[in-house]
């Protein structure tokens, strides 16, 4: 993971497409990743916000401009951002068969 400045007037850093973990999407695995930042350094560990993104599953990104606002403003107040992509448009297929039962409950 590289980080770079974000907002080097306010000491704050971000770590762009972050690898968090894999999933299948249409039949091939496909990496998810995450936009990360973090506030100027603090004498204590940093709160995060965790935003999931409105898209309904089937479009948007987790590196929207937004997102960049958002983050800009919270690093300032001392808290930390993390912005998770999702598989968007996945089919029943690509679903852990765990996920499946679950929905099928």
């Amino acid at each position: 993971m590289q980080i770079a400045d974000f907002e080097p007037t306010f000491g704050t850093e971000w770590a762009g497409d972050v690898v968090y973990g894999h999933a299948q999407l249409h039949g091939r695995e496909h990496a998810l990743l995450a936009d990360l930042y973090f506030p100027a350094a603090q004498h204590r560990p940093a709160p995060l916000l965790v935003w999931l993104g409105a898209g309904a599953f089937s479009s948007g990104s987790h590196s929207h401009v937004g997102h960049r606002r958002l983050a800009r403003w919270l690093t300032r107040e001392g808290i930390a951002l993390a912005t998770p992509g999702c598989r968007l448009q996945a089919e029943r297929d690509d679903l852990d068969p765990r996920t499946l039962d679950r929905l099928e409950a």
